[in-house]
């Protein structure tokens, strides 16, 4: 099943007081790699991350890289290094797409890139984070 990237939801407005509205990628078998991932992480993990993605909603980003093909990278220095890929849809919207750490790096941002590129495609969709 393919999906149109323009799906109305995405070009939704975030909360009163944010300025980025967060979705999550959902590939056509309807697996959300970012979700599979999370639920993978210790509580003390799961807490920073929900506590820098409500910064983010904020637009306090913290410390991000570009990586490449629009895809960038939110990167933690606590625990274990880990970091989250998204990419940027118009100037609000956020689309989360998969986590690592530092040892799954590599393969994480060559996955990160794939999904994006296909979401652009108008493959996957997107769910709100």
């Amino acid at each position: 099943m393919r999906h149109s990237k323009y799906k109305k939801d995405l070009y939704s407005k975030p909360s009163e007081g944010e300025k980025y509205l967060l979705k999550k990628l959902v590939l056509e078998n309807d697996v959300c790699p970012y979700n599979e991932w999370f639920e993978t992480l210790s509580e003390d993990d799961q807490i920073m991350v929900i506590d820098r993605m409500a910064r983010v909603r904020q637009g306090s980003f913290g410390e991000i890289n570009v990586i490449d093909e629009g895809v960038w990278e939110f990167k933690f220095r606590k625990g274990r290094a880990l970091r989250i890929y998204y990419g940027q849809i118009g100037k609000i919207v956020l689309l989360l797409l998969i986590g690592g750490d530092k040892k799954t790096q590599r393969r994480d941002i060559k996955k990160a890139i794939e999904f994006f590129t296909n979401f652009k495609d108008g493959i996957g969709s997107d769910e709100d984070a």
